[in-house]
């Protein structure tokens, strides 16, 4: 690299390159935590950072909060159903 000029010098180009652009418009990206942590309101566990130490108590609130979740999800899409299929017999 001895005989190219200091502009071309990878460490300088990216030391100095103007980034450009703009910030995203509207609402950030849900983080993996913020999921997990919505997940684990539904299901209305206690302390869970200390509950995720032991891996078989994890596993098994894991595994009800799934089961709640599945049931709130299907539940939910039940009663859009039986609403929307209300609204089409009144038409």
């Amino acid at each position: 690299m001895s005989g190219e000029p200091p502009e071309n010098n990878p460490t300088r180009l990216h030391a100095f390159k103007n980034p450009g652009g703009a910030r995203a418009r509207g609402r950030p990206s849900t983080r993996w935590l913020d999921d997990t942590e919505n997940d684990i309101k539904i299901s209305k566990i206690k302390n869970w950072q200390r509950v995720a130490l032991d891996r078989l108590s994890w596993k098994k609130c894991a595994v009800e909060a799934a089961t709640q979740i599945t049931i709130l999800v299907c539940s939910k899409l039940a009663a859009d159903l039986y609403f929307k299929s209300a609204s089409l017999q009144q038409i």
